[in-house]
């Protein structure tokens, strides 16, 4: 008896579809460690930190945001 295969189909498009859930969660990474360094003080070393953090997660959302944009000309280009 041969042991059974399964097939699994990813959709072509499957990483660029989950990035926007990516992006989301950078954002609310961003709003919560931003409050978080509101409720500390920035001029406390753990509010610094939070608010550094919360650059942090805004800058790697805009650059994702820019990111699936390029990824989009780019392949409505190539079509």
């Amino acid at each position: 008896m041969s042991p059974s295969r399964e097939r699994y189909v990813i959709d072509e498009h499957v990483w660029y579809q989950a990035w926007p859930a990516s992006v989301q969660s950078m954002a609310m990474w961003a709003d919560l460690t931003r409050r978080g360094a509101d409720l500390l003080g920035s001029t406390t070393p753990a509010g610094a930190r939070l608010s550094a953090t919360s650059q942090f997660f805004r800058h790697l959302r805009r650059d994702m945001v820019q990111a699936a944009e390029h990824w989009r000309r780019t392949v409505s280009a190539s079509t």
